[in-house]
């Protein structure tokens, strides 16, 4: 990206920003109308899409805190796909990213996994919860002026540090916003330290990274791919991870919003902590000796450390109970554990429907018309319900691995809902390619310059093809050219058969005479006539402002056996051009066929009636 410095962009996008910092909240006349086209940035040339397709497989890695799940993807065409095998292996603890023993295990499950596959890509991704994302619209401008018009847009909405942070962008499409076409373009940073371990983590393994992405973009690739199918136009997905929360709304299969929230599964437990804690002293405190089922009940009492906690959370998650129906290893039942995350639950609502409001104001006036569930959470139906009832949408959660579908036709499918759902980041990265995928490590720049080289490719391409045309042409006509002289010397071979007179020696000696006797004749003609050719050649080839005083001829040869004409002559006109004229007669004499080597014998300055010239000997041999 151009430093600030290096930035020219036209004052109407300046006066559009300006703009828009006086504009709070807009107006209906303000949304724009999204497209239902994908427009990805900076794609390959057109022409370029005329050669042939190549497949390739692609492996996606999703690096979890205990686990490690791959992805390995076919692509058999450019809009169909194929899953071939996916795998889930656990990490031990203790094992850092960058740590020597990491490398080695990621290097074995990668060498396990991939086999020695050919023409294979690797895409992994880095936590969303670091990188930042913005839909921003733009001018409709030249494609040389839009890096600098999103650098511009984006900055003024999102500090950037440029020496820390990639900023890179995706073309969406085209958006009216007030009447006025614009470019809506997905803008996004990235943090270049966490970039780089991750390449070189890969790239110690033996397996160097073909792009780095993160999980909202490994979603939009399934939605894009047609993995993950929905009716609804705006969609939203919330994902609750362990200490934090994200919600991402997509339209038309493109992310258009994503927000991270600082409250996740943790924040839940620290619910069921404080309400078992509550219940503890108020037994302690009440009714202390009272027994019953329930041990928050007067008179129970609840022995809950961390790991206990965690236990029975996801055991409340997975939906596993006693036969009498409480969790593990407290005796509480589902419900009463969903009374206590409740209310971390409502904060959560709270948070996901002022994110729908700011969306439905700045993007367009069409709420959300479905929620997708990921992370753990997904298996669990109370809460899936209680989103349902509280958002009043339709509740799924993302799966992969669709039914009855062509991609999963090489693959025996999970059994649960929260093992197809752990694999959406590992499948989704496994869907990428820089076409249709946000690269970290690819930016726009590198996209420009790969097509600057495809340009130049194609165009040596090109002429190469059209001189091997020109090449194969040329060489048909001179192979019917071959045939036609063959054509000719058999027929002159015909002919000579067919001559009944063979020739001998007398008849070449009558031939000779005969050829001798008309050489001698045409040699007295050429000598009687001499004297007129050259007369009448010197006449055709002087100039107006050359007159000849004397005309000196030779006809017999000298003794050098050469035949000489010598001219007597003035030049008259301007003195600056006597020089000029002399050589110019000179050289039109020497042209000619009957004269050869004129040589100027002498030359000087006089007057000749009055006038001054350039008086001039010349001799010519003749031919």
């Amino acid at each position: 990206m151009a430093k600030h410095d290096e930035i020219s962009s036209t004052e109407k996008l300046l006066e559009v920003i300006r703009k828009d910092d006086a504009v709070n909240v807009p107006t209906n006349h303000s949304i724009g109308t999204r497209p239902m086209t994908n427009t990805p940035a900076l794609t390959k040339p057109p022409a370029l899409s005329l050669l042939p397709f190549r497949k390739k497989m692609t492996v996606g890695v999703d690096i979890g805190y205990t686990e490690l799940k791959l992805a390995k993807v076919s692509q058999l065409s450019e809009k169909k796909h194929l899953l071939l095998d996916y795998r889930k292996i656990p990490i031990s603890p203790g094992l850092n990213l960058e740590s020597d023993a990491f490398v080695k295990f990621l290097s074995s499950e990668l060498s396990s996994f991939c086999g020695g596959v050919k023409r294979l890509e690797i895409w992994s991704g880095i936590s969303s919860a670091r990188v930042e994302t913005r839909c921003v619209r733009i001018p409709k401008l030249s494609r040389k002026q839009i890096p600098n018009a999103v650098f511009w847009t984006y900055t003024k909405q999102v500090p950037f540090n440029q020496s820390a942070e990639v900023l890179d962008f995706e073309i969406l499409g085209d958006v009216l916003e007030n009447g006025i076409q614009k470019i809506e373009v997905m803008a996004y940073t990235a943090p270049k330290k966490e970039i780089e371990n991750y390449r070189n983590t890969f790239r110690q393994a033996g397996f160097p990274l073909t792009g780095i992405s993160i999980v909202p973009f490994a979603i939009q690739n399934l939605l894009r791919a047609g993995i993950i199918t929905t009716a609804e136009k705006d969609i939203c997905n919330l994902y609750i991870g362990r200490d934090w929360s994200r919600i991402a709304i997509y339209s038309n299969n493109n992310l258009i919003l994503s927000r991270g929230i600082k409250a996740g599964m943790r924040s839940m437990m620290d619910a069921i902590k404080g309400s078992v804690a509550e219940g503890s002293a108020f037994s302690q405190s009440k009714v202390s000796g009272s027994t019953g089922d329930d041990p928050l009940r007067p008179g129970g009492t609840v022995d809950l450390d961390d790991l206990r906690l965690k236990q029975l959370f996801y055991n409340f998650l997975s939906g596993k109970t006693r036969q009498n129906g409480t969790l593990e290893p407290v005796g509480l039942k589902s419900d009463r554990v969903f009374e206590m995350i409740k209310p971390a639950l409502e904060r959560l609502v709270r948070q996901i429907e002022r994110t729908f409001e700011h969306y439905e104001l700045k993007f367009t006036n069409e709420a959300i018309s479905k929620l997708f569930l990921s992370g753990m959470i997904s298996e669990n139906k109370q809460i899936a319900a209680y989103f349902r009832h509280q958002l009043e949408l339709p509740v799924s959660v993302l799966d992969p691995f669709p039914p009855h579908s062509p991609f999963v036709r090489e693959v025996t499918l999970p059994t649960s809902i929260q093992d197809k759902e752990a694999f959406v980041p590992a499948v989704g990265m496994g869907l990428s390619s820089d076409e249709i995928t946000p690269n970290f490590i690819f930016t726009h720049e590198d996209k420009e310059k790969e097509a600057s080289i495809n340009r130049t490719n194609l165009a040596v391409f090109v002429v190469c093809i059209a001189i091997l045309s020109i090449l194969s042409v040329w060489y048909m006509w001179q192979n019917y050219s071959i045939g036609q002289k063959r054509e000719e010397i058999a027929g002159l071979k015909q002919v000579s058969l067919q001559v009944s007179t063979p020739a001998d020696k007398n008849m070449i000696l009558q031939f000779y005479s005969h050829a001798t006797e008309n050489n001698t004749r045409n040699r007295l003609v050429s000598k009687r006539y001499t004297p007129l050719a050259v007369i009448n050649e010197i006449s055709e080839l002087t100039p107006t402002n050359v007159r000849i005083i004397n005309l000196y001829s030779q006809f017999n040869p000298d003794e050098t056996g050469e035949q000489k004409v010598s001219i007597d002559a003035v030049i008259f006109g301007s003195r600056l051009n006597f020089e000029t004229n002399l050589t110019s007669y000179l050289f039109r004499l020497k042209k000619s066929p009957v004269f050869d080597n004129p040589v100027i014998q002498k030359k000087e300055f006089e007057f000749f009636e009055s006038t001054e010239v350039l008086r001039f000997t010349a001799e010519l041999g003749i031919l």
